[in-house]
């Protein structure tokens, strides 16, 4: 570099040039560098919880049996797809088994684990008359059950709902 372009550079505003210490561009670039960062920080943030809560989603979904045993008028059971089950059937549910969809007890006497659903930590007891929760683990004995709710209605399908509905919700930038 010739001596007259040194001395220009030099005599920039502020008494500081390109050729002593500091350039006068440096501070917003590690500004601007520090925002991206911290942006994508949030974004990859955001985009983890998201996979959390897919994978919460599937582990929920492995929550409902694939079948139930229906009981007969003859009081014979025959195992049937869940989704086959309507309001007003009966189904018997043994020890260790889930419970088929939303439903009221009305033979037997147990207790049931719905901490996967309602964050409950001991099972709680249910008796005849008693609402049980689809998707629930039945305890030690084997009950009837009555169905009330199925399919969207039921309130395993209304937390899935609920998961699934922030995440098809669009991203928009937070504005103050």
């Amino acid at each position: 570099m010739c001596q007259d372009q040194s001395r220009q550079i030099n005599d920039l505003p502020g008494g500081r040039g390109f050729g002593e210490g500091q350039l006068h561009g440096e501070v917003f670039f590690w500004e601007l560098a520090t925002l991206i960062d911290i942006m994508l920080l949030g974004h990859w943030i955001e985009m983890k919880s998201v996979l959390g809560a897919s994978a919460a989603l599937e582990s929920l979904v492995r929550l409902m049996p694939a079948k139930a045993h229906l009981v007969a008028v003859d009081a014979s059971t025959r195992d049937v797809p869940v989704a086959q089950l309507k309001r007003g059937d009966r189904v018997l549910v043994k020890p260790g088994e889930k419970i088929p969809a939303d439903a009221i007890v009305v033979a037997g006497q147990t207790s049931v684990n719905e901490a996967m659903l309602t964050g409950e930590s001991k099972p709680v007891e249910k008796s005849e008359s008693s609402a049980v929760i689809g998707g629930a683990v039945n305890g030690e004995a084997t009950i009837t059950v009555e169905v009330q709710k199925t399919g969207d209605e039921t309130y395993f399908a209304q937390v899935i709902t609920m998961v699934r509905q922030p995440q098809s919700l669009p991203r928009r930038p937070c504005h103050s």
